[in-house]
């Protein structure tokens, strides 16, 4: 689903990116117009294997992260810890209609604050990774 597939194609070339790991097309196309028209660059992966192949790309810059919480089959904390692992500096965001595993939750708030948590149908995503970049930036800065 990557647009841009050289390394050249990215010299030069960097906006605020975000990595997109959500199975439903139809919130991937949602996402994606969203993010497109507020000036930020979606990277969408349908899969754990497609994110990670994209985050892989270590010259592909990516800012922040964004899965579903129950993202299947593993869950979308553990999704994001792998890519991390890749991307230690990538902020993450998640998007959920529901979070009733106590054990998620838990690793959530762990890792990003409340405010970086978008609980769907009231979805502000755009300004939750613009919120969790500048975050990243003020702490850069401190």
């Amino acid at each position: 689903m990557l647009e841009l597939e050289s390394e050249r194609d990215w010299e030069n070339e960097h906006q605020p990116t975000v990595l997109i790991v959500q199975a439903e097309t139809s919130v991937l196309v949602l996402l994606s117009g969203m993010f497109r028209a507020n000036g930020v660059r979606p990277l969408l992966a349908r899969t754990t294997e497609e994110a990670m192949e994209i985050a892989a790309r270590q010259y592909i810059p990516i800012d922040a992260v964004m899965c579903d919480v129950r993202f299947v089959p593993e869950s979308g904390p553990d999704v994001v810890d792998d890519i991390r692992a890749l991307r230690p500096g990538i902020r993450p965001v998640y998007l959920s209609a529901v979070v009733d595993d106590g054990a998620i939750r838990m690793k959530i708030m762990r890792q990003v604050a409340p405010k970086y948590f978008i609980h769907a149908p009231h979805v502000g995503p755009v300004e939750a990774v613009r919120g969790a970049l500048s975050a990243q930036l003020l702490r850069a800065g401190a």
